[in-house]
């Protein structure tokens, strides 16, 4: 995600004021408990399930967009880039 919000940054628009964005740069003491009880919620799990399960083509054509900007911007992204050997698998 940090990959990405460089590009944020670079595009003009602050991750920080940006909602849920912004609560992501929590101090990792209070991000980590607030992260695990938003995702275990039953809602936030069907939303997450179902975005995966209904979206994958929008999914992997936002992966290689962020991608591109990230070349595109000189912004490097090896975390971003370690996922691609995955995506290939599937396409």
């Amino acid at each position: 995600m940090r990959e990405g919000w460089k590009i944020c940054k670079r595009q003009g628009i602050n991750p920080r004021k940006v909602s849920p964005t912004k609560y992501y740069y929590l101090p990792f003491f209070l991000l980590i408990p607030f992260t695990n009880w938003i995702y275990r919620q039953k809602g936030m799990q069907d939303r997450f399930e179902g975005h995966v399960q209904h979206s994958p083509e929008e999914m992997k054509d936002m992966y290689y967009t962020l991608l591109q900007l990230g070349k595109k911007y000189g912004i490097n992204m090896p975390v971003y880039e370690s996922y691609l050997p995955y995506l290939k698998e599937i396409d």
